[in-house]
């Protein structure tokens, strides 16, 4: 007889466990825009808060005032899970397109830019040492193919961290898309559709509309999770290269002051050309 496949929380757990994304008593931010990974983001972390030893969650959202009424329906069904799970609510908002004309940078960096200071504010604001974002396998796969196409060289292909040094956990990123729609209609769970996701003349929206289900017709139908995994060696592969380039820096590096940099140049050319690469970045 074969095994029950375990749960989704439980997988999390695993993942959680293994990445060192959340210690014991954490106070843990869950960024829920409304759209179902976030929402099944936060619905995973409610169910583990006993299992992991989280002290606290609360919920975040951020307001980019790009959508008018559909923005302002976001916030509150967000607010009403929030208050169903008897969780603090914090909400922040932006001019996102005034940023964008000001900075001279495009709308999708710019409402990154603005969410993440909200995010890293609170964070700072409610003494929480973690922000739980909702990023799928999906999300990694796309992320992956638009670094190549932009020209990105090894270390980029590693994607998304699942943790970062700012204290941003992706507890999610194991798991696909669909999974995770799975999760949300067995349970009855409701969520909310952003309607700019369906633009095509966004390039990460081009890739998710009609590049990646040309993959799967020609490919298979796990070409984001085949992807994910290849962002996962990358990942190992660059965390070795990090260990020898430390290890090598001593004998290297001739000075280090005031900003200054002087490199024993016959021994760089010593080096293999990868290497000697890692060591200049």
């Amino acid at each position: 007889m074969s095994a029950t496949p375990k749960s989704l929380p439980a997988r999390a757990a695993e993942y959680i466990r293994k990445n060192s994304l959340i210690s014991n008593r954490d106070h843990v931010l869950a960024a829920v825009s409304g759209g179902p990974d976030s929402v099944a983001l936060l619905s995973i972390l409610v169910n583990l808060k006993d299992t992991l030893g989280i002290e606290r969650i609360s919920v975040i959202h951020f307001d980019h005032r790009l959508r008018g009424d559909e923005s302002d329906g976001d916030r509150e069904f967000v607010r009403a899970l929030a208050r169903t799970a008897g969780l603090d609510f914090r909400c922040g908002a932006a001019d996102v397109r005034a940023f964008a004309r000001s900075r001279k940078i495009s709308l999708e960096m710019a409402a990154r830019e603005c969410r993440r200071s909200f995010f890293t504010g609170t964070a700072a604001e409610l003494n929480a040492g973690k922000i739980a974002l909702g990023h799928t396998a999906d999300d990694q796969a796309e992320e992956v193919i638009l670094r190549i196409l932009r020209g990105t060289g090894p270390a980029g292909i590693q994607g998304m961290s699942p943790s970062t040094a700012e204290g941003i956990i992706r507890p999610l990123l194991f798991v696909t898309r669909d999974a995770v729609l799975e999760y949300l209609q067995q349970r009855g769970m409701e969520y909310r559709n952003d309607s700019t996701n369906f633009a095509p003349s966004c390039q990460r929206n081009f890739l998710r509309l009609k590049v990646f289900p040309l993959l799967r017709e020609a490919f298979h139908p796990q070409i984001a999770q085949t992807i994910a995994r290849c962002a996962n060696l990358a990942r190992e592969e660059e965390s070795w290269w990090a260990l020898q380039t430390r290890t090598l820096w001593g004998d290297i590096c001739l000075e280090l002051s005031e900003g200054r940099c002087a490199l024993d140049f016959g021994r760089m050319q010593q080096l293999h050309p990868a290497l000697a690469r890692r060591m200049l970045r």
